[in-house]
């Protein structure tokens, strides 16, 4: 935490992306983790996100059973994704991934945010149905990537603006 609010203090952050657990710490508020894992909800801090883009002047991602993207002003609330996505290891590191391709083809830092949750939530849908269990989930979760179409996506986008 030290070193994020270190990183954090140096101005260069254009991105925070993690769970409600890692969001409302980085905010200032006191909270309990289970390791990597988060034991709050992100529609329960959505403040924290907002305070935290605030203060830091970039969007934060806050990835949960809806995921949370705030520029401070705006929030777009992504209702996309599935359960399973919680239980494997690497959803996190993945979606930053996603997050950094997207930002390299987008200038609006918000919209590529938010264009990459969606994508993360539809290929875990996608994933969920074909799989068997957290196991098969990230094998069907990547091929599901691969072949993934505009069509697919453009049929399950749940997208709020707040």
């Amino acid at each position: 935490t030290e070193t994020v609010h270190s990183i954090l203090n140096q101005g260069s952050v254009q991105v925070i992306r993690g769970n409600a657990s890692e969001i409302a710490s980085l905010s200032g508020s006191q909270v309990l983790t289970k390791g990597i894992d988060s034991l709050l909800n992100t529609t329960d801090c959505q403040n924290q996100a907002k305070i935290l883009a605030s203060k830091n002047r970039c969007v934060v991602w806050m990835s949960g059973e809806t995921d949370v993207v705030t520029d401070g002003q705006s929030s777009i609330l992504i209702h996309n994704g599935h359960a399973l996505m919680s239980k494997v290891t690497g959803m996190g590191c993945m979606a930053t991934a996603i997050t950094g391709a997207f930002l390299a083809v987008n200038q609006n830092i918000l919209l590529g945010c938010v264009h990459a949750a969606i994508l993360m939530g539809v290929v875990g849908e996608i994933a969920a149905e074909k799989c068997k269990g957290p196991g098969s989930f990230k094998i069907e979760f990547l091929d599901t990537l691969y072949s993934l179409s505009l069509n697919e996506i453009e049929e399950r986008i749940c997208v709020d603006a707040l």
